[in-house]
């Protein structure tokens, strides 16, 4: 029996389903570095980036451009499925 995911799981993957959309995708993947980029603890992100001297906006482009991006917005109505290495790491997360 599974746990239910807790808020700050449910906000991650609420990020995760706005970069996608955000890049036209039909599915969700591993945005770890987006998904962090979201995090409430801005305050201890915004530390550790400052002590590497890395603006988080430039982070984040850089990111971005490394994913893959559609011209058409995607089909798909409502929650954008999972890839199989998303549902992975949630199950074993779990």
């Amino acid at each position: 029996m599974h746990q239910p995911l807790s808020n700050a799981a449910k906000a991650a993957l609420e990020a995760a389903q706005q970069e996608a959309r955000s890049l036209n995708q039909e599915f969700v993947g591993i945005r770890a570095p987006l998904a962090w980029y979201h995090r409430r603890k801005r305050h201890a992100r915004d530390a550790l980036l400052r002590q590497y001297h890395v603006d988080r906006d430039t982070l984040r482009a850089q990111i971005r451009s490394t994913l893959p991006f559609s011209e058409n917005p995607p089909n798909v109505t409502g929650q954008l499925p999972l890839s199989p290495k998303a549902q992975r790491a949630i199950n074993s997360a779990l």
